[in-house]
This record gives structure tokens, sequence and C-alpha cells, in this order.
């Protein structure tokens, strides 16, 4: 058996307190005024894939291991590809054209002097501001794409170009002046940057795939990231340095990388601590300031060269997307409109079905709409599988619906695919505020936010009382008011989920990864003085790091997704308002629905419930019952160590009981084993032996 592991605005002076976070012209400064407008023809955005190598001990580049590298991700860029190498440096680009200009520009390109050569996935978002002071600077630029605009930056500002640039990216550069190399990847860590560095090379690329095909690679599998995978750790292994591999890394968020004869130099650029916080007057301001960053974050992501899509749910996020595309096609005359959008029905699970709120909003603004049949496509659907193996285990519960709807989004052309993703972690207010809330002693305020608090999370009111209980109420007491059956309905799910997790972890294997120890650690790099706040940018790096897996869909079809919620400005501002702002008592996010109200459909604004999917879920486990058995019968999640597969099995089947808390635990395992098999039983270059784990696997088989 083969196996492979081994933002915004500030005129008055109320604004201007705490609209910047630090000094004038730092990378976290918000915009200033309300944001301009410019026809999609003036931009250009190229969502691409990369690859390098840098020979440290100066032997010449394998242009021949940079053309594979190159072609391996022919995936994520169909329409072209370029390589350059000059000696010990070699850079590789693969690329996806969505706009006018992204079809006139090739990478990897030069500065006009061609001392400097740069490899871009990514996108810039605030290209106006930029090109006018590059202009100040004598560098004017005609219609520049977005990679020559780093590229210019970096000319003038150095590494400092960071504090400069808004938007999704990661780069390398390669200064010959300096003799170095330059890679960053944005704040939100949008776009991907996996490495390997040692004293003789370094190589890197935008999957991990691309860095397997190098002979001198370190394939032993990482048991801390299976560990911190299974027991889902507060921001997970998807946003950590550690890769399933011990030989590969991954550059961090807000991160850059310097690499020279004198060894690599890593830093951090962008922090949560950098931010300050925004205090106006009235609230009145906190809606005008997010009215403009909102336009601006859907303004920017309309750029292509077909029409644009919107994957439309029905719910407040996704139909506030629509909506404002909508309104600003309509105001700039794009000619590309009217803007298209893509729904899941359901005409069975009428639960899930959010039909009714969807045509609201698709006769309102008179949209071209796409209907998917949902009924049928239920988590862990056999024949729905990713075109490639992931680099890294993907979420099987979400994976049939993004696939069936990926499809349909390229049988009509469309390129550019917009959706709500990250409305609900920006907005949402989370159990810490209620702390904050208890420890000043405002129990009116959190009567009232607990009396909405199902309609926003979904969950029973009593869950939050439990979660106060579990912190402040004595154990002897916790005990005597479960023993009357009064605490049983106060539980904590989230407890409950992390139990049932590390109930089904190996105990030698949890042991020999200190997992108790480390399952709660948050690195210092996104830890933040104001406990609410890292937890609500824990939630979005987390969210923005677990959609790499998604892309494995889109990609393939030459689509690219962009998120306006994530758009960084977007972020900072929410990120720094107070809590109640975002959502006051009897209405969950208020901004949004303020802001927005002359243009959502008014079914949508008055709806009092978020749809969830659980009947999905369990009709899922029920229709795939025989193959969740076959795969749990010998898994090799076991077979490796990693689980007792008697504990997974009862998992399994206290799931299909319809135990909501065992979803998590089970959808981690069950990723982690199809992921495994994908990759053992594919002919993708990952598959690669493991030394003492390929053994321990086919011993345990062979037996």
């Amino acid at each position: 058996m083969g196996f492979l592991p081994e933002i915004g605005k500030s005129t008055e002076a109320g604004r201007q307190q705490g609209a910047m976070s630090g000094t004038e012209g730092k990378f976290t400064t918000f915009l200033r005024g309300r944001c301009s407008v410019h026809p999609i023809g003036e931009m250009g955005i190229i969502m691409s894939g990369i690859a390098g190598i840098y020979n440290l001990d100066g032997q010449p580049v394998d242009r021949k291991l940079l053309k594979r590298m190159t072609d391996v991700i022919a995936h994520r860029g169909a329409d072209g590809e370029g390589r350059w190498a000059n000696g010990s440096v070699g850079l590789g680009h693969r690329q996806l054209c969505t706009t006018e200009e992204s079809y006139k520009g090739k990478q990897p390109l030069s500065n006009r002097s061609g001392t400097c050569w740069i490899t871009c996935d990514g996108r810039v978002d605030n290209r106006e501001e930029l090109c006018t002071e590059l202009a100040d600077q004598g560098l004017p630029l005609e219609v520049p794409t977005d990679a020559e605009l780093i590229l210019q930056t970096y000319e003038i500002w150095g590494t400092e170009c960071l504090k400069k640039l808004i938007g999704v990216f990661a780069f390398a550069i390669w200064d010959e002046t300096k003799q170095r190399l330059f890679c960053a990847r944005d704040p939100l860590g949008r776009r991907p940057f996996f490495y390997h560095c040692d004293q003789k090379m370094f190589i890197w690329g935008s999957e991990i795939r691309q860095l397997l095909l190098h002979s001198n690679i370190d394939r032993r599998i990482s048991e801390d990231y299976i560990a911190d995978f299974l027991v889902m750790r507060p921001l997970g292994p998807l946003a950590e340095e550690r890769t399933p591999y011990q030989g590969i890394v991954r550059l961090l968020p807000g991160h850059f990388l310097i690499v020279g004869q004198e060894g690599m130099k890593k830093e951090q650029y962008w922090h949560i601590n950098q931010l300050r916080p925004i205090r106006y007057a009235d609230h009145q301001e906190y809606v005008e300031h997010f009215r403009d960053l909102f336009y601006e974050a859907v303004r920017c992501r309309l750029r292509s060269r077909t029409p644009v899509g919107v994957m439309l749910s029905g719910g407040r996020d996704s139909t506030s997307v629509a909506c404002m595309a909508s309104k600003i096609y309509r105001e700039l005359g794009f000619p590309n409109g009217p803007i298209m959008t893509f729904s899941e029905v359901f005409d069975e699970l009428h639960e899930c079905d959010e039909r009714r709120y969807i045509k609201d909003t698709v006769r309102k603004w008179d949209l071209r709409a796409h209907y998917i049949k949902g009924d049928n496509l239920w988590p862990w659907k056999d024949e729905l599988s990713p075109a490639l193996p992931a680099d890294e285990p993907g979420r099987p519960l979400s994976q049939a619906g993004i696939k069936t709807l990926c499809n349909r989004v390229h049988e009509v052309g469309i390129k550019v695919l917009l959706t709500g993703v990250g409305g609900d972690h920006v907005l949402r207010v989370g159990r810490l505020y209620f702390i904050t809330l208890l420890h000043k002693f405002q129990m009116k305020k959190i009567l009232s936010l607990l009396r909405d608090y199902k309609s926003v999370t979904g969950a029973k009111p009593m869950r939050i009382v439990g979660f106060l209980a579990n912190k402040y109420v004595p154990f002897i007491a916790r005990q005597w008011f479960k023993h009357l059956m009064l605490f049983s309905s106060m539980s904590d799910t989230q407890g409950r989920t992390e139990n049932l997790t590390f109930s089904c972890i190996n105990r030698s294997f949890a042991a020999k990864t200190s997992l108790r120890e480390r399952s709660r650690q948050i690195p210092v790099w996104r830890r933040s003085s104001d406990p609410v706040v890292q937890k609500e940018y824990n939630g979005i790096i987390l969210e923005t790091s677990c959609l790499f897996i998604d892309q494995y869909f889109s990609l393939p079809l030459s689509i690219e997704e962009r998120h306006p919620f994530f758009d960084l400005r977007l972020v900072q501002f929410l990120l720094m308002i107070p809590s109640e702002e975002k959502h006051q008592p009897g209405r969950s996010k208020t901004i949004l629905l303020e802001t927005l109200r002359d243009i959502l459909p008014e079914s949508v604004i008055a709806r009092k419930r978020k749809t969830y999917f659980n009947s999905l879920a369990f009709k899922g486990i029920e229709k795939e019952w025989y193959r969740v058995q076959q795969l749990l019968h010998n898994p090799y999640v076991s077979t490796l160590g990693f689980v007792d597969r008697e504990k997974v099995a009862k998992l399994a089947e206290s799931y299909k009981q319809g135990k909501l808390e065992a979803g998590p635990p089970l959808e981690n395992i069950m990723a982690l084993e199809l992921w495994l098999r994908s990759l053992s039983s594919c002919n993708a270059p990952m598959s690669l032996s493991v030394g003492s784990l390929e053994t321990k696997l086919g011993k345990e088989t062979s037996g």
C-alpha cells in the first residue's frame, strides 16, 4: 500500500481619535475621506501561483526543477506561465487573468533597470492611493498591473513598502543590487506561501506539492500538526507556521522574510496590537464610516473582464454583498452586468431553504439567478471529491455543495465570484463580550442580549449562562445545580465538544505531543491585549486559512473567489469599534442593517433567525453511513496511532443519533482520514514514502 505522510475615513476631530494606528503612513492607517470611484477597466488583478529557488551555496538553479514546480500548479493559472533564472536564483509564475490589464502583464517581471524581479500572487486594493504616491515620487505608471505596483513601491521604500500596501498577496522579489530575496504575505493571510530553508537553499511556492518535488525536502509527517488539527486548537494548524511535513514551513500572515548569504531574517510587520480603539461621539458616525468601507470593499473586488457572480445564500451577509455590488454596477454603468447569483435551494429539507429571501433580492435588483438543488448534496458524498488532492486536510462537510456550485459558475463563464464569507466573523459578538459586561456589572444589557442570543448564534441562551457559570460559579455549586437538573441545559457545547475530541485521541499520542498543554496556547504573533479582540481576530484568521481548502474546487475551473468582508480596512475598523456598535439588543449585525437599509429587501432586514444546515448534515451521515463504517473499520488515523478506533466508531454513532456536539470532532477525524487516503492512492508528487510511518502502516495492514 502506498502512503504519503512521514480602515476608513477621518475628517472630524472625533474621528481622528483612534482612526490611526500609530504614526501617519503606517500600513494600518485607514482611508481618509469618502472612497474615490474608478471604473473596472482602469485596474488589473491576477490570481495565480508562484514558485522559486535560491541556492545559498551559489550553485546554478536547476531549471528543470523550476519548470516542474511551475507546471505542477497549472491549475492556479491557466492563462499563462513564466520563468526567469539567473545564476543561483530562479522565479516561476502561473497566471490567471480576470481583467484587460492582467492579460497584458506577464510574470516574473523586472523593473526598468533589470535589477529587481518579482513573482506575485495577489491583488492591491488601494491602487489609486499608491499610484498618486508613486507619481509624487516621479514614477508615474500608465494603468499598471498589481505586480508592477508592488515592485515600484519596493524600489522606493524597500521593506517599508508593506506599510503602503492594502490587499491580498504573497510575493517574492529578488534584489540583484542587494543580493537578497524579499518575501511577504498579507496581514490576513489570504494568499499562501510555503518554503523550505537550509544552509544550501531557500525554496518556495504557493502550494506544498511544489516543494515536495525537491528530493532533499524532509517528508516526515509532523505529529504536532496532526495533533493540533484533531483537537481544533483556538486557531488551528492551517494558520500556523507548521505544515503536515517537518521540512516545510508556512510564512505567517503579516510577516516577511529576507534571505541572503548571511542567512534568513523573519519579521512581523503587522500586529493586532498596532491598532488603536476607534471611538466616535455618536452611533451614526460609526454607520457612515462602515458604509464607506463596505462600499469600497465591494467596489475594488468587482474588477473583471467577464460578468461577476455572487454566491447568494439568502442570509444578510451574502445579500449585502449582492445588493451593494448591484448598486455599484448601476451607479458606474459597468458594461458586463447585471450581477449573476448562484444559490443552493432545497425542495425537501425546508428548514434549510432560503429561497424566499433569495428571490426577494433577485427581484429587487433584477439579478440573473442560478439555482442549484442542494437536497442531494450531503456531506462526504463519494463521487464529489476535489479535482486535486489537497495539500492539507479539508472540510468534508462543505465540499459537496462547493464542488457543484463551482461547476455551475464555470459553465456560465464566470471567473470572479464574490461571497458573504466572513460576515459572521467580523460582525459577531462573541461570548467573551458577556464576560466584559459582567465585569462592568451591566446586567441589564446582558439580559437584553440573552433575549435574542439564539437568533444571533443559533444556540440556546442558557448556553451563555452555562459558559459564565463554568468560569465564575464554584465547582460544588455547579454539581448541586447539575443534580437538580438545572445545569444540563446550561452546559457549554464547546466544552462538551472538546471533551469528546480528547476522548478519541490516543493517550500515548496525546502525551507524546503534550496535547493538553498546547491546546490552549496562543502564539505571541496573534495575541491581543484585549481578550475580546483577540478572540474575534483568531476567528477571522482561522476562517481565512480554511478557505484555502475550498480553492481546490475553484482554481482548476479558473474561478477566483473574493470576500469583501475580509477587506483589511473593514476588518480593522470592526475590530476596533465597541462591540455594542456592531450588535444591539433585539437585532444582530445592527451596523450592517442600518448601513444598507435602503438597498436590502425588507424580508432580509426583518428576518429573525439564521439558517442552519444540521438536517443536511444528519442526512449525509445517514446516506453515507455504509461508507463511514468502511472508512472507520481500519482507518489510517487509528493504524498510525493518532486516535482510538473504537471511540471514534462510538463518536460516529453518537452523531448519527443526532448529537450535534459530536459533529466537529468527527468531521476533523474524517477529514484527516480522507486526506491520508487520497494522498496514498494518487499519483501526485506528494505520494512519497515517509520512512518509519510507512513501515508501521505496512506492518499493520499486512498482518
